[in-house]
């Protein structure tokens, strides 16, 4: 495939949305950032936010100036990326809270936070035949630092991805995964539950997913979850490890999207990646 790093010409539609999304994973910390424009509504939903088992350090600002520059910065963070491989840098303001503080609508203490971390091409890109969209399994090397502690990160497992189009995160609801199981090949499944129809896709090593039977267990966070992705037959047991949710509000409904570091456990072994839930109120 080639890659479309740049940024595409708007639709006229309310919710033409562009993204790039970048996670990482390691046993006892990850992270991801997530680069929203909604041009026609002259915002920017911007997402940092490095998580481990004790809490989050997050900048959740979806009222963000919409970029101007080709380094596409926000909070003083450049994201730039060529031909398969991005990095991410800079120093920003965050907080600090826990996982519920958050789905509870709580604020937390303020913190420094300086990132400098490249995504290099670890894998097959993956192109979506429904819908514009592509999906990079990399690995992720470099510094995270937060109040003058230094996290040193080489070589570890993650996924981003780029998106534009139409983009109504009430329209759908949706749980999307990818990981690096235990044997080193990649895992990504996409399944998403509109009024009308469903559509789920991916891959499990070189094979596209055609479906996925999918459970969770859900309270004010993601305790479990299970994919049983089809046709490979791959069964996996999903143990989040430390949770990243977001509140999403659109027309007078506020609802948590849930992002958890995982561990993603089949019979080989266990693996590290991300999952996530988008539960919205289905509108429509």
């Amino acid at each position: 495939m080639t890659y479309e790093e740049h940024r595409h010409e708007p639709g006229d539609e309310h919710w033409w949305n562009e993204s790039w999304y970048f996670d990482w994973a390691t046993e006892d910390a990850g992270g991801y950032v997530r680069v929203g424009l909604v041009p026609n509504q002259d915002t920017c939903w911007y997402l940092l936010c490095l998580v481990t088992p004790d809490g989050v350090v997050r900048v959740d600002d979806k009222a963000a100036p919409i970029p101007t520059d080709g380094a596409l910065t926000v909070h003083g963070i450049t994201h730039v990326g060529t031909d398969g491989t991005w990095r991410i840098r800079g120093t920003t303001t965050a907080e600090e809270l826990t996982a519920e503080d958050v789905v509870h609508g709580k604020a937390g203490r303020e913190v420094q936070v300086s990132i400098d971390l490249t995504w290099s091409t670890h894998g097959t890109p993956f192109e979506y035949d429904i819908t514009t969209r592509y999906e990079v399994p990399c690995l992720i090397s470099g510094t995270v630092t937060v109040d003058g502690v230094t996290r040193e990160i080489v070589d570890v497992p993650g996924q981003r991805d780029h998106s534009w189009g139409v983009r109504d995160w009430k329209s759908s609801r949706w749980c999307w995964s990818a990981a690096r199981l235990a044997d080193g090949t990649r895992l990504h499944v996409t399944d998403v539950v509109f009024p009308e129809f469903r559509f789920t896709t991916g891959y499990d090593r070189d094979v596209t997913v055609t479906d996925v039977d999918r459970t969770q267990e859900i309270d004010d966070l993601p305790r479990t979850g299970r994919l049983k992705v089809l046709p490979t037959g791959t069964d996996v047991t999903v143990t989040p490890i430390a949770h990243g949710p977001t509140l999403i509000t659109d027309g007078g409904d506020t609802w948590p999207f849930h992002r958890c570091l995982a561990r993603f456990t089949t019979v080989a072994g266990d693996g590290l990646g991300w999952i996530e839930w988008n539960e919205a109120p289905i509108s429509g």
